[in-house]
């Protein structure tokens, strides 16, 4: 009989403790009450239905804090919450005289061999150094940098870092189109800016 009665209040330790943890984690919010109200803790603990207390409604003209799902919203998550990063695959139109170590270098900021060759293969190019004006090619990103901005640096200055030459600054306002217009103004600290690789 002790064994039970030690198995009983382990269960209802580990019952009580897996609650306290969803209510932690999703604020008290759906998740927690459903655990809470469960049959299987309320038997542990007795008597009626254990209560959580409803969230307080928002201020007025104040956001929600997150929705019901527990996941913060971008008026909650304090400083600016990180933007999606742009597409995995950029497209252009070629026009007469393009090359395709241009376009690179022009969407990836490097006209490296490797570079070339990853977007001739994902065009099926049998010939890169013959592209027809007209044609839309599909210059595949593997993956992008996300890069903080200290307040101190120009578009200029995050091409010369990522990409060895100021002049690249084309490949950083393709995927960032809401950059400023001047290359040499300072970005404000905290902007989040895509560096595709």
């Amino acid at each position: 009989m002790r064994r039970k009665t030690i198995g009983l209040l382990l269960l209802a330790l580990v019952v009580v403790a897996g609650v306290l943890f969803v209510e932690q984690n999703t604020g008290g919010r759906a998740a927690g009450r459903e655990a809470a109200d469960s049959p299987v803790l309320r038997l542990i603990v007795g008597g009626g239905p254990a209560r959580v207390p409803e969230p307080a409604p928002p201020a007025p003209g104040a956001e929600a804090a997150a929705p019901s799902g527990g996941t913060p919203t971008a008026a909650s998550a304090g400083p600016a919450a990180a933007p999606e990063p742009p597409a995995r695959e950029l497209r252009y139109q070629v026009r007469a005289g393009d090359t395709l170590g241009a376009i690179t270098r022009d969407h990836l900021g490097s006209a490296a061999k490797d570079l070339v060759e990853r977007v001739a293969r994902r065009n099926s190019l049998s010939d890169p150094d013959n592209l027809k004006p007209g044609c839309q090619i599909i210059i595949p990103v593997e993956r992008y940098e996300e890069h903080l901005t200290s307040g101190r640096e120009s578009l200029r200055d995050l091409s010369q870092r990522f990409y060895g030459a100021p002049n690249r600054v084309a490949a950083l306002r393709r995927v960032n189109p809401d950059l400023p217009d001047r290359d040499d103004s300072a970005l404000e600290a905290g902007r989040v800016v895509w560096i595709p690789r």
